[in-house]
């Protein structure tokens, strides 16, 4: 008995009750102040913090996604903040895996400490699963604030941003795409089709307009249960790209892309462009009306999967009309990985 009690001495304390988590899902957008039902979250987070209920949501969702064994990356964070309702960018996040009823480590809780230290919103959970508890940590820091909205809509509905404060970003600029590929743009945007639908808030800072916020909404129809990639594509080929490319057209039953030699070599100088200048090509569209096609479009996105960085390309408003467009019907893609993996896709009609 005394050898057991002094082998017990000067380890942490464990507990084994089921980690109690946030709601996954919510049918609005919104920020809310909230304080984790968790004792060991709470812990963690700090004597008197507070996190955010939707943010918390959804890092409790991707815990959850790899206790059940799935494949994790940016692109699962950001549709399990917008399933959870949080209404801003996810900025960054942390995952770690530790031994059933254990804390996640010194590391980790001193990283959720500086990002309180920094400010902005922060979402904590853990979820248990075969292997252990799984810890999530979500970042952002949102540009303004914004009252409850409904991700889910009526056709024929009129959308506004719910704007309580701007921040200091005016004036806003209010964007919607349709599944019709149509931009509107104004206040009392009109939700006249059914699908779904992404929206932007825009605002100004200096001479640059900034991205404040972006959201889908969904019309006539409810919330998918899954987002544009069910798993993370980690092979950075051509050949995956362009799979990833056929599954997000056929979502909106866009016609797939074929495969284009003169489209591939504009798309590789493209690419040696951006990684000598560390931005898009300004000429690319003078390279790609050389080929002689009637109308083409080069898009470029970063990211560590290649799954990030085609969602980039999904959300963004601008990027998505042309990524859908259906009168492309050829692509040329060249990718490298340095910090980060970088794509160029220069699409093109017949």
């Amino acid at each position: 008995m005394l050898l057991l009690a002094l082998a017990c001495v000067g380890k942490p304390a464990v507990d084994l009750s089921p980690p109690v988590l946030p709601a996954l899902e919510a049918p609005l957008y919104v920020a809310a102040p909230y304080t984790p039902a968790d004792p060991l979250v709470a812990a963690v987070l700090g004597e008197g913090a507070i996190a955010d209920e939707s943010l918390s949501g959804a890092a409790a969702a991707v815990a959850l996604a790899h206790s059940e064994g799935g494949a994790v990356d940016g692109s699962t964070v950001t549709w399990a903040a917008f399933r959870s309702g949080w209404p801003h960018a996810v900025g960054a996040w942390e995952l770690v895996q530790v031994p059933e009823g254990e804390r996640p480590g010194a590391d980790f809780e001193q990283l959720v400490a500086s990002w309180r230290a920094a400010g902005g919103s922060l979402g904590l959970a853990r979820a248990r699963g075969h292997g252990g508890d799984t810890w999530v940590a979500l970042r952002s820091r949102p540009w303004v604030r914004l009252g409850a909205f409904s991700r889910e809509r009526d056709a024929g509905a009129s959308f506004s941003w719910p704007v309580l404060d701007d921040g200091g970003y005016g004036p806003l600029r209010q964007l919607a795409l349709g599944p019709d590929l149509a931009l509107r743009e104004g206040e009392g945007l009109t939700l006249d089709a059914p699908g779904e639908w992404v929206v932007e808030l825009r605002g100004r800072r200096g001479e640059d307009e900034v991205l404040l916020a972006r959201v889908p909404l969904y019309v006539g129809e409810p919330t998918p249960e899954d987002g544009p990639f069910l798993e993370p594509v980690d092979d950075d080929s051509p050949a995956a790209i362009a799979e990833a490319l056929d599954v997000l057209r056929g979502l909106e039953d866009a016609p797939a892309l074929r495969d284009n030699v003169a489209l591939d070599a504009a798309a590789r100088e493209g690419l040696r462009s951006l990684l000598d200048s560390g931005a898009p090509d300004p000429s690319s569209l003078d390279r790609l009306d050389r080929l002689g096609y009637p109308e083409a479009a080069e898009l470029t996105c970063s990211g560590g999967t290649v799954t990030e960085c085609l969602e980039d390309l999904w959300w963004s408003i601008d990027d998505r009309q042309l990524l859908l467009q259906p009168s492309y019907r050829s692509v040329g893609i060249a990718a490298a990985r340095g910090e980060v993996l970088r794509i160029v896709l220069d699409l093109a009609g017949d």
